[in-house]
């Protein structure tokens, strides 16, 4: 599990997205988020995060094989005056491909691809 008290900022491929029940079934499901963390780690690369209302609204978007940075900013006061943990997430786009166990696979990525030769612009053409 990730602990942003003594790393604040948590970058790599994000994995996989999980909801799981707790075991005690009062309480409500929540969410478990998988990351391929960047370098060599010897507890393993892949670092499990436990979602909460700030971290599920901000991964919600993120797809198997992009890029994310998640730095912790703190604790914060809702405008209700609840304490809560406040997150930066950051998502990259990329063209990394996901192997059948789920391990990221390079491939590169050509930011140019597509894109439009450089033409002058006319600023009669503008029409403002």
């Amino acid at each position: 599990l990730w602990n942003w008290d003594t790393q604040p900022v948590l970058e790599g491929i994000f994995i996989s997205a999980t909801q799981r029940m707790p075991r005690d079934t009062m309480k409500s499901p929540y969410m478990a988020y998988v990351i391929e963390r960047d370098g060599e780690y010897e507890d393993g690369n892949q670092i499990t995060i436990l979602g909460s209302k700030i971290l599920d609204s901000r991964l919600k978007k993120c797809d198997a094989g992009m890029r994310i940075k998640i730095t912790f900013l703190g604790k914060a006061m809702s405008g209700n005056g609840f304490e809560y943990r406040n997150f930066l997430v950051e998502k990259e786009r990329t063209d990394i491909l996901l192997d059948s166990q789920m391990q990221p696979v390079l491939a590169p990525v050509d930011l140019t691809a597509g894109l439009p030769d450089e033409t002058p612009v006319n600023m009669n053409d503008i029409p403002f």
